[in-house]
């Protein structure tokens, strides 16, 4: 239980249909370790050789470059709600998208970090760095910066923040671009 905590803490939020997905994940590997216990020399090869699978036979570079897209068109998205807006933002409108940037932006640090132990288990097993970790790594920063520099101008109402917060766009679009399109 120790360790399903550890690794529990590194996840990133679920939808509803992964959730589902990892409840029955759950239901079969534990029938699989009861069965197992009464034969373990048959799934010992199995088991090992799963432990040396990369993340890309399992789609996980896949799912990180989803989880940066989705970050990344919430991003853009709220960048054109800015530039279009003509009157300042109430008190209570600050305080609900500093709050909710503090959530994405945490959101996409825990990505980042997850991208990074990906990035470490793909050099160790392979003895080189996977080129789409990489750039989903450099877009998790563009993004941040993005979402930093409108909370910066939201606070400070400050036009120099809105152009940093376009500079970054830039970046996100180039590092989407050099992904390719959506699977």
């Amino acid at each position: 239980m120790e360790r399903r905590d550890r690794v529990d803490r590194f996840t990133l939020p679920e939808s509803g249909a992964e959730r589902a997905a990892s409840s029955l994940v759950h239901e079969i590997s534990s029938g699989l370790m009861k069965t197992m216990n009464r034969r373990r020399w048959v799934w010992a090869p199995i088991l090992v050789s799963m432990l040396f699978v990369s993340p890309r036979a399992h789609g996980g570079t896949n799912v990180f470059q989803e989880q940066l897209i989705d970050h990344a068109e919430k991003a853009l998205a709220l960048l054109t709600q800015v530039e279009i807006r003509r009157r300042p933002y109430s008190a209570k409108e600050q305080t609900d998208l500093a709050t909710d940037n503090l959530a994405t932006v945490t959101l996409i640090h825990r990505l980042q970090e997850t991208v990074g132990e990906a990035k470490v288990r793909e050099l160790k097993t392979s003895g080189k760095s996977d080129r789409d970790l990489l750039l989903v790594s450099q877009g998790c920063m563009a993004v941040e910066f993005l979402r930093t520099s409108i909370s910066n101008y939201l606070e400070t109402g400050d036009p120099a923040f809105v152009g940093l917060a376009r500079d970054a766009a830039v970046l996100v679009k180039s590092v989407r671009k050099q992904l390719g399109p959506r699977q």
